[in-house]
């Protein structure tokens, strides 16, 4: 490294890369089911302090002072490069060089009726809706994609609601955009028996933030309206290893399921 740093014990998780001889860096206290870590909080970050020239610094190699998890693994796999987890770090605070990432998304709440959705037909009204707020330009690379996602209770009541925001930030899709904002409202997990219906099949990232974030992922349910086919959302936490058989749960249903099979079982 081109700083010497004095080596120190950290509770708190660290990240951080070094881009043109600076190093850019983010601290997190980790807590169970909270859809955030230091590698979560630097490469959303590093999209939103430094927007131009994010995808040129996130394609050095991230380095972690902790064992990261599914979620921190898939999103640098989606909107970063790579990442070496467990590295003894040395405190970034003692640089005045060292620029620290402070993120945190800002808390909006989208108006959405507490009445429950129980019929198909209603919740492909309510995923249209939100999908007309993504940004549309005649270049496909300018545009958001078009897709949106709610999460409901067991009772079928939306608890949360987004859209997806990724021209710009790599982050921001609209299942990541919908469970940070649940938790910066809520400030608790992702309750049982919750579903969280997508327009598209959820990539690796946002399924392995659904995962961290639910206090009980097994009894959480994802269906999704259109199967992506392209590799992003082939063997996620969601859909590579977590069947009723592979669960060891007997009679129980997937984590994830197309919006015809929900229907067939009557989740939906």
């Amino acid at each position: 490294m081109i700083v010497n740093w004095t080596l120190l014990e950290f509770m708190d998780q660290i990240a951080f890369l070094e881009f043109k001889e600076k190093i850019y860096w983010s601290s997190y206290t980790p807590k169970a089911h909270e859809p955030f870590s230091a590698t979560v909080r630097l490469v959303q970050g590093i999209y939103e302090e430094f927007s131009s020239m994010a995808r040129a610094m996130l394609r050095q190699r991230i380095y972690a002072n902790y064992r990261i998890s599914d979620m921190d693994r898939a999103m640098v796999r989606i909107a970063a490069k790579r990442i070496s987890e467990c590295v003894e770090i040395a405190d970034p605070r003692i640089n005045p060089d060292a620029h620290e990432i402070k993120y945190r998304p800002a808390s909006s709440v989208h108006s959405l009726s507490e009445t429950p959705i129980t019929e198909r037909a209603q919740m492909e009204q309510v995923l249209k809706t939100l999908e007309k707020n993504c940004r549309r330009a005649d270049v496909k690379f300018l545009s958001d994609r078009p897709v949106a996602a709610v999460l409901l209770n067991s009772r079928l009541e939306p608890m949360a609601a987004s859209w997806n925001s990724s021209r710009e930030n790599r982050t921001q899709h609209a299942e990541v955009r919908t469970l940070q904002q649940y938790w910066l409202i809520e400030q608790k997990p992702v309750p049982r028996g919750a579903i969280l219906v997508c327009s598209l099949r959820p990539c690796g990232m946002c399924a392995g933030m659904i995962w961290h974030l639910c206090e009980d992922p097994f009894s959480v349910r994802v269906i999704y309206l259109q199967d992506d086919p392209g590799p992003a959302a082939r063997g996620t936490i969601l859909n590579k290893g977590v069947s009723a058989e592979q669960s060891g749960i007997l009679g129980a249903q997937p984590v994830e399921m197309s919006m015809d099979r929900a229907q067939a079982v009557g989740f939906l």
